[in-house]
C-alpha cells in the first residue's frame, strides 16, 4: 500500500507570529518563509496545500512567496490560485496553492487548481 504524506499550513501572509497583519519588509517575509520552507523539508510530505500565500503584495515585501518557497523546497509542481486581488497604491494578491513532488493531473478551474475529471 502506497501512503500519501499530506501538510496543510495557513502561511497567513508570512507574517510568523505576528497577530497584526499590516505592513512588513521583505526581509521579515523572507525570513519566515525560510521557517516555512525548513518545517517542509523536514516534514518531506508529497503534497502540500497552502493558504494565504502572497503574489505581490505591498504589505510584506512586493515578492512572488510560491516562487521564493518553491526555491526553498524543491516542490517542482505548484499553482497559485488567486483569491483576492486588488490594484492601486496598497496592491495585493493572494491565495491557495497546492505544492506536490509529481505533476497534478485532470482538468482546471478558472482559479487553475486542479479538480477532478468528470465522467
Amino acid at each position: 500500500m502506497h501512503v500519501v504524506k499530506l501538510v496543510t499550513f495557513n502561511i497567513a501572509h508570512a507574517r510568523g507570529l505576528s497577530p497584526l497583519q499590516g505592513i512588513s519588509t521583505s526581509r521579515k517575509a523572507k525570513a519566515n518563509l525560510l521557517k516555512i520552507a525548513r518545517l517542509l523539508n523536514e516534514l518531506n510530505p508529497d503534497i502540500v496545500a497552502l493558504q494565504e500565500v502572497d503574489e505581490n503584495s505591498r504589505w510584506n515585501g512586493s515578492f512572488n512567496h510560491l516562487e521564493y518557497l518553491r526555491e526553498h523546497t524543491g516542490y517542482p509542481y505548484a499553482v497559485l490560485g488567486v483569491t483576492s486581488q486588488r490594484t492601486g497604491r496598497f496592491q495585493l494578491s493572494y491565495g491557495n496553492v497546492p505544492f506536490a513532488r509529481t505533476a497534478f493531473e485532470g482538468n482546471r478551474n478558472g482559479d487553475g487548481l486542479p479538480q477532478p475529471e468528470t465522467r
